[in-house]
């Protein structure tokens, strides 16, 4: 394999015991790390009575020091002695350093312009000398049969930095794969690297995001990705009784974070109302809202929550969470049909003065979706008490809209056949 680029460094030799699989060698002070890719050179029979120059590539899986000069018994006399090993004779720069080498496979010296890795079938030369290569020689090692039109980074290596990793993206699409690991281990990081370049690349994505790891792109989808369209899309969610702990999944992932006073009136809520086997998520979070409102005024009322068993929450705390619920709620019935009514241009809020003043009044929250909505409608939803007071017409509202909302679920339905 050619080597001009940069000039590899020496960092050990090979030990006496080599095979196919692994091989040992004693390494420099400092030179490599557990990680590194490192080479030697050896030579391979060809199965035609010749014999070809080759260049062996390895990974360092593990590294041991020993002191054969710095025995056990010195050092047990040096603890119970409590006496500092500079104040001694002993060496303590007789370390030795022994890397294990997983063999990854040999490249052909004489063929300098591919650099395909070939299985080794013959152990390398004891006493050889072990190389440190250029990052662009292991580069072009890892990724030499890419030849794409499309290419796309997946990382680098953990062990050198400059090692970039790329994989063609028109193979990675047009068949199967599976990724496993341990939990922990990368996959959701792995997989949304994948997507980020999969996107760059306008590739049409579809991710089924059952524990909810990818809404990232969707709320960053201006700032990285303003060339894609991307859509957020939810089922008609169900559970059982015993299952309602997904509210706080919900909650944390569609909604805000709550505090420990209130994940405890939540969880107050969920013990004392039922929920009916059958009904959808958006019901049981709804009557879970309407029935969290009645104990809220009544908590504001002269009995100051004493008849409900609420006393001992502030009403500010029980506000959160039953807005946080009515979020949720939001999102999940028609999160992904209000994103696409979003196209009321600027001047249209200017010739309505209730829009315009409930705009100013929200300070850009999500409730200018649904104003947004009856705008675009022209709805008698839109002027009067109820449209400027939003918040306390809540339900009132929705139920209003209701007629709209369904012509624009029939157009998407249409839309997508």
């Amino acid at each position: 394999m050619k080597k001009n680029s940069t000039e590899w460094i020496s960092i050990g030799t090979v030990l006496g015991d080599t095979n196919i699989d692994t091989f040992f060698f004693n390494l420099k002070n400092h030179k490599a790390k557990k990680g590194d890719i490192v080479t030697t050179e050896s030579k391979v029979p060809t199965g035609e009575g010749k014999v070809v120059p080759v260049t062996v590539w390895g990974k360092i899986t593990s590294i041991e020091s020993t002191n054969q000069f710095f025995p056990r018994e010195a050092a047990q006399e040096l603890t119970n002695s409590n006496i500092d090993i500079r104040d001694t004779i002993l060496p303590t720069t007789r370390d030795e350093l022994i890397c294990k080498v997983l063999i990854l496979g040999y490249t052909k010296n004489l063929d300098i312009d591919n650099t395909k890795l070939l299985p080794l079938n013959y152990p390398v030369r004891p006493a050889a000398n072990v190389k440190y290569p250029a990052s662009e020689e292991v580069q072009k090692m890892l990724i030499t049969s890419l030849n794409s039109k499309h290419p796309i980074f997946i990382g680098s290596l953990l062990a050198r930095a400059a090692v970039k990793i790329r994989v063609d993206a028109d193979n990675l699409v047009s068949r199967h794969f599976l990724i496993t690991g341990m939990s922990g281990s990368g996959k959701t990081v792995f997989v949304r690297r994948l997507i980020a370049e999969m996107l760059r690349l306008l590739f049409p994505c579809l991710v089924l995001d059952i524990h909810g790891d990818y809404l990232g792109f969707v709320q960053k989808q201006k700032k990285f990705f303003p060339n894609n369209k991307i859509k957020l899309f939810y089922p008609k969610l169900s559970i059982n009784s015993e299952d309602k702990e997904i509210i706080y999944t919900l909650i944390q992932k569609l909604g805000k974070s709550l505090t420990d006073p209130q994940n405890d009136y939540l969880n107050t809520l969920l013990e004392r109302i039922d929920y009916k086997n059958g009904a959808s998520i958006v019901e049981y979070i709804n009557l879970l809202v309407a029935r969290s409102s009645g104990f809220i005024r009544e908590r504001n009322s002269s009995t100051k929550g004493k008849s409900s068993g609420f006393s001992h929450f502030k009403s500010s705390t029980m506000y959160v969470v039953t807005r946080s619920l009515r979020e949720v709620a939001k999102t999940c019935d028609y999160k992904g049909i209000l994103d696409i009514v979003k196209t009321v241009p600027s001047d249209e809020w200017d010739k309505d003065t209730a829009a315009r003043n409930s705009k100013a009044k929200a300070g850009g929250n999500t409730n200018l979706d649904v104003r947004a909505l009856m705008v675009k409608f022209k709805s008698a939803a839109s002027t009067g008490a109820g449209f400027i007071d939003y918040e306390k017409n809540d339900d009132e509202m929705l139920n209003k809209l209701k007629p709209y909302l369904d012509e624009i679920i029939s157009q998407v339905k249409n839309f997508y056949g």
